[in-house]
Formats: structure tokens, sequence, C-alpha cells
């Protein structure tokens, strides 16, 4: 029903847009009398009625290009995984042998009895048990991941419009629109259904957000199984995208403006860091976070409509205050390249079926000038952009190989057996490490959370041996290849996740200080800024995907200083920006800093049970976050050339670099060359820092745009 009239609203907001867009890419024509404007005694025309309506139109065209830069692929991508087509180790059975039922039950089903196996196996227990019994003497591998290997040589490449068109109705009353439109071409290894195929031949079920053909847009919907465009006022397919990032009416009286309709509210002006930068979400889907740093999220900001309030209260201080439609951030897609969320697990979005044109988020701003000082209070109610993931059911009535009617108990489970997903245990705790989730507690929790359905899989909590917790999850992935149906060799289980989003506070204030030396010192008109948000039960996803989420109280302050400085008299001032951001309780990305899964062939490490009064994970004390940004743009003379730099500094051991070249030969037409460079590994464990998520984005951009 809430999708319906999500649908409904989208539409008719979309066609108001487009109209009102059409209207005022044109003159209008206006009926009227020849001199019914013009002075009867000087016989001049004054304009009348319209002489104060103006308008603007301007925009460009442009064409972006990212080449893959490195040896790495991206992970979470079926094609790409890394684990397809190689050996990797089974810990289900002793390399020994089992030499008995007994023996083999104990082993794989410690604590469970027979007869309780007898309900899950059925007339297929003394099969499964013959075919367990004669693999065992030493299966110390198991068959590859079947999924075709891909290599992409592209990261991008599409095709953009940007059209701005400015509407004066008068002194105190315009109208602005930006339309963008995106077209990717595709030009990668796409991945296809076909692609995917269990250890008997049958290619994965087509059903489902991660399992289609890539939608670099369109946000697969998995409860109808169609697609929809998470913002307001977006068209979009599988490879085009065509939104309104601003569309509002401006109205002034006096010392107020008043602004309503689709809008962006950008507070914050730091690189990377949104402190104050609160009020919308991110867009990830073009090119994550890697386009020109300098440009401050400005293409990714998310809008959407609402109504915004600007009051000039007096000459020192701004009241500024919003209502906006909740918009959520939002994630690439499954197989697509800048993918973040490993394709092994299936996501069930609750966005339009419970936010769309239901929720809202409010904010006011407090600014003051007082001479070389400013200060800023914020305060927001608001959905968090983000969201969390937890285990669902994953609803999928589909057999287990060689055991008819286990359909009704996967799907009560957050499993479902398919070729697509996680093949063995070593892959298992690879994503749950990359992810930053515990691979072992990841386990007890569904197990735990999902009954009667996972007992009746002969599922049990393992503790927190990392070895027990290997040995089930390798005997799950057996059963799921069709163990009961002969075959040995394994096979996969896609996970099902639910993306959720939750209310929360934040407040904030900053403090500002333009710095007064001598006149064309390094020093003189250096700005300090202060900024600091508190948000108190702020909820974060459990890193064991739990339902019972993580709620802790959250501070985050960061440090900017920017300067213009001339260092030679030929050159324009070069812009100059050092930040440094800390976080009481979550990375960069905004994931809780808590337990850690493990990485590479290892079953994986865990830290130890989370505490949450104090935050830490058994004896890891962590801190909080912390990054360091260095920033700077060079302008040539004439401003043909402009030279960048960014450098973002992970403390726990991730570094991202940006260089950037700007030429504008003239004619309108601009060349940006960007090189992106990204190292989750630079020192410590790989694992704690943020950068390691996205260690597989190094790409040389190459933008090629006309401006009109």
């Amino acid at each position: 029903m809430h999708h319906v009239k999500g649908t409904a609203l989208r539409s008719k907001l979309f066609a108001l847009a487009v109209a009102s867009a059409f209207s005022m890419a044109a003159p209008p024509v206006i009926a009227q009398d020849a001199g019914a404007d013009t002075d009867v005694s000087t016989g001049v025309d004054d304009g009348g009625l319209f002489r104060d309506i103006g308008f603007s139109f301007s925009g460009f065209v442009r064409f972006d290009s990212a080449f893959h830069t490195d040896s790495d692929e991206n992970p979470n991508n079926q094609r790409t995984n890394p684990f397809n087509r190689k050996n990797t180790g089974r810990s289900a059975f002793p390399s020994a042998g089992l030499g008995s039922v007994a023996n083999l039950q104990e082993s794989l089903f410690p604590g469970v009895a027979g007869a309780d196996i007898g309900r899950l196996l059925g007339s297929g227990l003394d099969t499964t048990i013959g075919n367990l019994l004669a693999a065992a003497p030493g299966i110390p591998s198991i068959a590859p991941r079947s999924t075709n290997p891909g290599h992409n040589d592209w990261n991008l490449n599409q095709l953009r419009g940007k059209f701005d068109v400015t509407l004066t109705l008068g002194s105190n009353v315009s109208i602005y629109s930006s339309l963008r439109t995106v077209y990717d071409f595709g030009t990668y290894d796409e991945f296809e259904r076909g692609d995917s195929r269990d250890t008997f031949g049958n290619p994965s079920a087509p059903a489902g957000f991660n399992q289609r053909k890539s939608r670099y847009f369109e946000y697969a919907d998995y409860q109808d199984g169609g697609g929809s465009c998470v913002n307001y006022l977006e068209r979009c397919g599988d490879n085009y995208m065509a939104d309104f990032t601003a569309l509002y009416l401006d109205v002034t009286a006096g010392p107020l403006l008043i602004r309503m309709g689709q809008q962006q509210i950008a507070w914050g002006q730091a690189l990377f860091f949104r402190v104050f930068d609160v009020p919308n979400g991110l867009d990830l889907r073009r090119h994550l976070i890697l386009d020109d740093a300098l440009e401050e999220y400005a293409d990714e900001r998310i809008s959407a409509p609402g109504v915004r309030v600007t009051w000039q209260a007096t000459d020192q201080w701004e009241a500024d205050a919003y209502a906006q439609m909740f918009t959520p951030s939002i994630y690439p897609n499954a197989n697509t390249p800048y993918n973040v969320i490993p394709s092994q697990f299936t996501v069930h979005e609750t966005w339009t079926e419970k936010h769309r044109g239901e929720d809202f988020n409010y904010g006011l701003r407090l600014r003051g000038n007082f001479g070389n000082w400013g200060l800023q209070f914020i305060a927001t109610q608001r959905y968090r952009h983000e969201g969390t993931f937890r285990w669902i059911e994953s609803g999928a009535v589909k057999d287990l190989p060689g055991l008819p009617g286990t359909g009704a108990i996967m799907a009560g489970t957050p499993l479902e057996a398919d070729p697509t997903g996680v093949w063995s245990a070593n892959e298992w705790f690879t994503f749950a490490g990359s992810a930053r989730l515990d691979g072992v507690e990841g386990l007890n929790t569904l197990v735990r959370e999902f009954q009667p359905f996972t007992g009746l899989l002969a599922g049990s909590e393992i503790g927190g041996s990392k070895e027990a917790a290997a040995r089930e999850l390798d005997l799950f992935f057996s059963i799921g290849g069709g163990l009961a149906a002969g075959n040995l060799n394994g096979g996969g289980l896609r996970g099902h996740l639910i993306h959720e989003y939750h209310k929360e506070e934040v407040y904030g204030a900053g403090i500002s200080y333009v710095v007064e030396a001598e006149p064309g010192s390094l020093f003189d008109q250096l700005i300090i800024n202060v900024e600091s948000h508190y948000t108190p039960e702020r909820t974060f996803t459990e890193k064991s995907l739990s339902r019972d989420f993580i709620e802790s109280d959250e501070s985050v302050t960061a440090l900017v200083m920017e300067k213009y400085h001339r260092w030679f008299q030929e050159f324009p001032a070069t812009y100059m920006v050092f930040q440094a951001l800390h976080q009481s309780d979550s990375d960069l990305f905004g994931q809780h800093l808590g337990c850690q899964g493990g990485t590479g062939g290892d079953p994986g490490t865990v830290a130890g049970e989370f505490n949450r009064k104090t935050k830490q994970c058994g004896d890891n004390k962590k801190g909080g976050s912390n990054n360091v940004v260095i920033a700077l743009m060079q302008p040539f003379p004439n401003y043909i050339y402009r030279l960048t730099g960014a450098a973002l500094l992970d403390v726990e051991g991730g570094l991202f670099l940006q260089g950037g070249f700007r030429w504008s030969p003239g004619n309108d037409l601009t060349f940006d060359f960007i090189y992106n460079y990204v190292d989750g590994n630079l020192y410590g464990d790989e694992n704690t820092n943020a950068l390691q998520a996205i260690d597989f984005a190094d790409d040389f951009t190459i933008r090629a745009a006309y401006q009109f």
C-alpha cells in the first residue's frame, strides 16, 4: 500500500517538475495589447507588468571516464570475488576420518540427538551419513566457487549533463531549477544469472536484490521483484538516471528568505568530513567519494523536497531552519564497479515501504559573526541516512538439494541455497572481516535469533571458538551444495539482511576565528574553525548483525584551518586546508568500532565479546577513530591550468591520495585529470581502518566538459 502511494507521489512530483522546467526553458508567449505597456506621452515601452522578469540558462555536457589502476578487483562483486575458481580449506571433517556414525554425529552436531538430526534429514539420513563417512577420510579442500571470473579495465564510463535555469519573477521572487542527467555505458564485465552455477550445473535463482543483471541506478526492490528510484523527482533505469538536484521557489521579504521545493542543504564546509553537514545524505552510485575532493560532495549530496527559512535577525545573528522529506544515503548497487556491500547477501530495503513520503527531518542552525569571531549552533531531529543492517528471514521457499520439504524451514532462516552465496568458512570470515563484522558471533546470532528453524537444520551456538564456527559453517555449505544428494563438493548459501533507518537527534556547536597578522604573511587571514556534534543513543549496526542494535552516545569533533596564500607574485593565491577529525564511537563511514572479524585464508580471528558499557571488544582498547586531511589548490596565471591535491590519513593505517590537474584551453572547454590512490593496509591491522573497505577503488579519471 505504501509502495503504491509513494510511487504515485513521486510521479506527480516529477510530472510537476518537468512541466515547470520546460515552462522555464523558453520565454513565455503572452497575448497582450500592442500598446498596453507604452507610455502614451513619450511612446516608450517601459515593460509594464513584465519589466522585472528575468531569465538565465547555463549548464554543461561532460564525459567521465575512470580507468582501473589497481591489480585488485572489487571483491564485493560476483565475478571479481577472490574465491572464484580457487580451492579453499574446509574444516567440517577431520582429515583422519570419522570411523563411525556416532563419531560423525558428535563431530558435526555436538550435543544434538540423532532423532533431531533425523527430523531434518528424514529418509535421506542414511544416505547422507553414508556419503559423509565415505568422504570424511580426508577432504582437505572444497570445490572452488563456480562463478565465472571477471576483469575490469574501467570503473566508470558515463555521459553527463547539467542544465540550470533561473527565472526571476520580481525583485523578491525567483525560481531555480537544476536538472542532472547521467548515462552509464556499462563497459564492464557485468554479472548475469548464468555466470554462477551450483555443483549440479544449475544457475542462481532469478529473484533477489543481488542476483539480476547489473543495475547502475535503479534500486532493486526485493519484495516485489521490481525496481525504484530512491530520490524524489528522479527517473532511472539500469543504465540511466535523470533527476532535479534543485527545483525551488525563493521568496524574500526584508530579512526573511523562504525557499520551497527540491533542494540541498549544505551546512558543513569540510572536505570528506560531515560534522555540521547533517541535513542530507549522500548518493554514492556514480563515483563513490572519489570525485574532486574540493567539490565538497556537491555531486553526492542528496536533494529532497522541503521548506527552508533563513532569517537575518540582527547584523550579527542569522537563524536557518528547515523541514525536509527524509531521503536515505544511496549505496552503489551489487555488481557495479564501486559496490561496497558483498554481493553474497540479499538486502531487503525498507525505504520504499516504510518511509517514502511519510517521514520528515527537521533542523535549526544559529550563526553569529562578531568581527574576527564566529559562532554556530545546530539542533536536528532526523532519520539517520546510513541506516543499519541485521539478519532477516529469507522468505525463499527453496529446498536444500536432496532434502525435499526443507524449503519451508530455510524460509524461516536468513539463509538461501544459491551458488551466488558464500561457499566456505574461509570466505565467510574473509568478508566478515572486510565488512567490520564478527564472523563467529555472526553465526551464533543467526542460530540464536531464528529458532526453531535453525535448530531444525542442526544449527547450534558454538561460543567463541572460531574452529567450531568454521566446522559448523562448512557443514552448512556442504549440505547447501547438495551433500544429501551425493554432491560432496559443497555449495553456496546466500545471507539475507534488512536495511532499516532510525530516528536520532544531533546537537552541535562551532567556533571560528580569523587570524590577523602581518599582511601577506603565512598566518594573515588564516581561518580556524572547530565544529563538534553530539548524538545521544545513536543506533549502529551490531557486529553480529543482531536485531539487538548497538546504541551509544557519540561525539564528533573536527578542526579545520584554511587559507589563501600568494607564494609567487606571478601566480594566483594557493588555497590550503588542514583538517583533523575525531569520532568517539565510529569510523569515517559511520561503522561502530566494535569487534572485528578475520581475513585471508585463516578461518578468522575474534577480538572477544563486545562490552556495550565501555564500547570495547575484549582487551581491544578502542579510543575512537582519528583522521587527518591536507589539501591544496593552485591556479596558474590566466587560470588556464590548475593543480589540486588532497591526502586523507586514517591513523589506524589507511591512506587516500588524490591528485588533480585541470586544463581550460578556451571555447568553454575544460579537461580534468584526477588520480585516486587508496591503501587500506599501510600499517597495522587492515581491519581497523575505514579505508580498507574501498582499497580496490584506485582509478585515473578523465573529465571532458563543454560548458554553456
